[in-house]
């Protein structure tokens, strides 16, 4: 069994809604000097089966269901 840990983040130049909530959020507190937010969504994956079959899994996981591939990107972190 192996387990992956999967980010996924907005890609560059896409607003990420829930960053810029948690930014005018922040301003409203009165933390001025916060200038930017980023938020990611990790996923921990465990599954079974050679190595080399289960990243493949967790690629075709993360492609398919775990983000949006036209404004999203994600990383396997291992």
């Amino acid at each position: 069994m192996a387990r992956f840990r999967i980010e996924v983040n907005y890609r560059k130049g896409v607003e990420n809604p829930e960053a810029v909530t948690v930014l005018r959020n922040l301003k409203i507190l009165g933390f001025e000097d916060v200038t930017d937010v980023h938020v990611s969504r990790i996923f921990e994956l465990d599954i079974k089966g050679s190595r080399e079959v289960a990243e493949k899994t967790a690629r075709e996981i993360s492609e398919r269901i775990l983000s949006n591939p036209v404004i999203q990107e994600y990383r396997i972190l291992g």
